[in-house]
């Protein structure tokens, strides 16, 4: 009867044959066999004997680096990552600089990863050494050489060492997964990831390795959700999902508390969550262009926002903590449902645009006169029938629109406006 890796399986396990025969037959089908499924199958019943030497560890890196068949290298990574992984450092560097199938690459990664968790907890100091030397990318290895102008290899931790060849790896397998990958290294670490138009429907959980990431582009794909390991990147500075087809943000997203610039337009998003309020290093926030009805309501802790973007939601109200943010420049309310605006606005003193047309804003906050670096005021389309005289004492103002409103008459104090030098709209003589 011919010989397959089933039968091979069966008549071990069945104790009709010894496991070092099996092994031997096993080897010459996947030597001798034309069928490459036959091939691959007989690496997994390899595998599932569960013997570890040194002559199959040989079998295996002799598929891995040499065989043509992708299933028969896949089979081998996974037993390698299972059984050999301890001893596998040079064969999984060499076959990920090498291969180029993705399922493969996924595994090859992941199996580096392990391997290097396992040199530091070894305390392999050689090989993790001999894995950093043997870097030849230029913008890491430049970085290595800038590095040990001031340092040497010897006074650096196992920790710091096996950091960069975590980022070292990870960005070689996103650069051949992800075609004309853009990126930064700094300090031999990559600290720049751009993925715009890369058809994502999620974030790549590769990304979540690189922990001294600043600065995350996903705009322009399909991410219907943010992973909860996001929080895992501590010192990310800027993180923009413009243009993708997010519902909800978990609430570990306010642990990103290194946070600056925050970017959600034109997503789906109908709720923020407050724990977003958390991020007290925040400057830049773009929300515009979704379906949210409320801001957090504790939008105020946000201490160091400079600019709040959120023209185009559903909006009926603006959180009365709002007047907290003493940094903000720049408020973007334009087409909401506001009926009215807090009087705790006037507490912002350095706010210099304030946009809220075409809401449904039937008066303005008495308090709007305090606004004293206020230049540009946006009014229009909005259901105003009169106008506050203060709005003269607005020392700033350089543009005011207030056109297409229910005003009965024009105010006397527009053409006072006019004669400072304010740009006035719609213009009236």
């Amino acid at each position: 009867m011919e010989l397959s890796p089933d039968s091979i399986l069966k008549n071990y396990k069945n104790g009709k044959v010894n496991k070092e025969s099996s092994i031997e037959q096993l080897i010459d089908l996947i030597e001798n066999s034309n069928s490459l499924s036959i091939r691959a199958s007989c690496v997994n019943a390899l595998g599932k004997i569960g013997i570890v030497d040194e002559k199959i560890f040989n079998l295996l890196e002799n598929l891995l680096i040499s065989d043509s068949d992708e299933g028969v290298r896949t089979e081998a990574a996974r037993i390698i990552h299972r059984d050999y992984f301890k001893n596998a450092f040079k064969l999984v560097s060499w076959a990920l600089l090498h291969e180029f199938s993705l399922d493969l690459l996924k595994q090859l990664h992941e199996t580096i990863l392990k391997i290097i968790n396992y040199l530091v907890m070894s305390n392999s100091r050689s090989i993790i050494e001999e894995g950093i030397t043997s870097i030849r990318t230029s913008e890491i290895k430049n970085g290595f050489e800038k590095l040990f102008l001031l340092t040497t290899l010897k006074d650096l931790t196992n920790d710091t060492l096996a950091s960069y060849l975590t980022n070292f790896f990870t960005l070689l397998y996103l650069k051949k997964k992800f075609w004309r990958l853009r990126y930064k290294v700094a300090e031999c670490l990559v600290v720049e990831l751009d993925f715009q138009f890369k058809g994502l429907i999620k974030v790549p959980e590769e990304i979540k390795y690189l922990k001294f990431l600043k600065k995350l582009s996903l705009r322009y794909n399909q991410i219907a959700s943010i992973p909860n390991w996001i929080e895992s990147l501590i010192f990310l500075e800027e993180l923009d999902l413009y243009s993708n087809s997010l519902t909800f943000l978990p609430s570990c997203i306010g642990n990103l508390r290194s946070l600056k610039n925050f970017s959600l337009s034109i997503n789906k998003l109908e709720k923020i969550p407050e724990e977003i309020c958390s991020l007290s290093r925040l400057e830049i926030l773009e929300l515009g262009l979704n379906q949210l009805k409320a801001l957090p309501r504790s939008v105020g802790e946000l201490i160091s926002l400079k600019k709040l973007n959120i023209f185009e939601n559903y909006l009926t109200h603006v959180p009365f903590s709002i007047g907290n943010l003493h940094e903000l420049e720049y408020l973007n309310l334009s087409c909401n449902n506001l009926s009215s605006l807090p009087e705790s606005l006037g507490s912002l003193k350095l706010l210099k645009v304030l946009n809220c047309e075409n809401n449904q804003l039937i008066a303005l906050p008495e308090s709007i006169k305090n606004l004293g670096s206020l230049e540009y005021l946006n009014i229009s389309k909005n259901k105003l029938v009169s106008l506050q005289e203060s709005l003269i004492f607005l020392a700033s103002l350089k543009e005011f629109y207030f056109g297409r409103n229910n005003l009965v008459q024009i105010p006397r104090f527009i053409e006072k406006l006019g004669e400072k030098g304010v740009q006035v709209y719609p213009k009236h003589h």
